[in-house]
């Protein structure tokens, strides 16, 4: 996070949203609470509202944010996955190129930077999110679902 901030130009802020993690909140309080350029969050009922102004989004590879991220055409960085699910989310998104991704704190800074920095890097990932999202994904299993329902 400390070289993240050393990159970051005067305009730019950063936003942190910890969630329900109430120790990793504490921790960025205590690491980044006194920065202009830094806001920290615990858990946000309007999520939409702060993906609506993302330029970039940093994220561990949970089908949630990801999927929200994908649909809206943030630029994803994912960070490292909890083991499981979100290791096959990150493979699946990696290998349609809708995000990149690095264990190592300073390759994601880097990545991320690419991103903010290299238009046709950021255009080809919008490209392959607009062609892999599925926006309407919802209805079609609410659908299904009452279509089941009326069979019983």
């Amino acid at each position: 996070s400390i070289t993240l901030l050393r990159r970051m130009q005067r305009e730019e802020h950063l936003i942190l949203i910890c969630g329900s993690n109430q120790k990793l909140e504490q921790r960025m309080r205590a690491r980044f609470g006194r920065d202009a350029r830094v806001t920290i969050l615990g858990s946000v009922s309007n999520m939409p509202v702060y993906l609506h102004a993302c330029d970039i989004i940093y994220t561990k590879p949970g089908g949630l944010t990801s999927t929200e991220s994908l649909v809206k055409n943030i630029p994803i960085v994912h960070t490292a996955p909890i083991p499981g699910c979100e290791t096959a989310n990150l493979h699946f998104f990696g290998a349609r190129h809708l995000s990149v991704s690095s264990k190592h704190l300073a390759k994601q800074v880097q990545l991320g930077k690419a991103l903010i920095e290299n238009d046709s890097l950021r255009e080809q990932m919008s490209e392959a999110q607009r062609r892999e999202r599925k926006p309407e994904a919802a209805m079609q299993i609410v659908s299904l679902l009452e279509r089941l329902v009326s069979h019983e």
